[in-house]
């Protein structure tokens, strides 16, 4: 036992000692740069002359979903008309807790009033 604080012992560590402690934070920034990359392979099927292309329903649902928000901050679309077209649905929670992100950033960038580009 020796009078050496937990201080002193920080900065006896060794590079072997840092990278072991800190060595997925490196991996993780390699991993989410290589899924961005392979994401922005297929940029150009969806956003042609600066307009943006759904692909499938899904996209066109949040999209419905993060205009309802930004209009009625923090209520969900409650009702979807075109969820189980011609009846509709009760949405419930599907897919709030995104769109509820989504459309809060666009409030947040687009100071209170986001137009449909910021949203879409």
């Amino acid at each position: 036992m020796g009078s050496r604080s937990k201080t002193d012992n920080k900065s006896d560590q060794s590079l072997l000692d840092i990278l072991t402690d800190w060595y997925h934070l490196p991996v993780l920034l390699l991993i989410v740069g290589a899924m961005f990359a392979i994401r922005m392979q297929t940029y150009s099927n969806f956003i042609r002359d600066g307009e943006v292309f759904f692909s499938g329903n899904d996209a066109w649902y949040h999209f419905r979903e993060v205009m309802y928000i930004t209009d009625h901050w923090p209520s969900p679309i409650p009702f979807d008309a075109w969820t189980g077209f011609p009846y509709g649905k009760w949405v419930g929670q599907f897919g709030t807790l995104y769109d509820q992100v989504i459309a809060t950033v666009a409030l947040i960038l687009g100071f209170g009033s986001p137009t449909q580009t910021l949203i879409g």
